[in-house]
């Protein structure tokens, strides 16, 4: 995978492709990060203050260490995703549009895959039939997580996270600007 990219004759392409799958390394690897941090400092919070007593793991977690809690799995699971899919694009590059097809429908699957088995695991929750869930499905994880965030960031009780969203929005905001302005600056 580290080999030069070949060239297949159809360069608008394999540019577009090459260029998404940058974003989709920079995504994943940046969610990884940010998983080892939520989980590094949740860990510290859990060992090193006390906390009151509560009736299972998953309440403490719900209770003290909700954001941490949702940031490491959608950190860490989108880093995953984005790890299989920076394959398939990469295999896609490789091998042009005709045997791409092949990588691209291997990364799919696996990638529905690892999708129902994540819906499995959060839909069952505590495993009580009325227990505590953080959510019904990936996407359900992703949007509570999203919600904390806005919260902390309009509750301003977080400013760098603020400035993270203005960066992460402008710098979105100025590649499409110039993707359809027709440039590759």
């Amino acid at each position: 995978f580290l080999s030069p990219v070949p060239s297949t004759g159809d360069e608008n392409l394999n540019a577009a492709i090459q260029r998404f799958n940058v974003v989709v390394a920079t995504t994943g690897l940046c969610s990884e990060l940010i998983a080892v941090m939520y989980s590094s400092v949740a860990l510290n919070k859990l060992t090193e203050t006390n906390s009151a007593p509560a009736e299972s793991v998953m309440a403490l977690l719900m209770r003290d260490c909700e954001v941490a809690w949702l940031g490491t799995n959608v950190c860490f699971l989108l880093g995953l995703m984005c790890a299989v899919t920076m394959v398939g694009l990469r295999a896609w590059i490789m091998t042009g549009r005709d045997f791409g097809v092949l990588p691209a429908s291997l990364t799919m699957a696996a990638l529905l895959v690892m999708t129902s088995i994540i819906n499995d695991g959060i839909s069952a929750g505590d495993g009580e039939e009325a227990g505590l869930r953080f959510g019904a499905d990936f996407m359900s994880l992703v949007m509570r997580f999203g919600q904390c965030l806005l919260t902390k960031i309009l509750a301003g009780t977080n400013p760098l996270l603020a400035v993270a969203g203005v960066v992460a929005a402008g710098g979105t905001s100025i590649a499409v600007l110039r993707m359809n302005a027709g440039g590759r600056h």
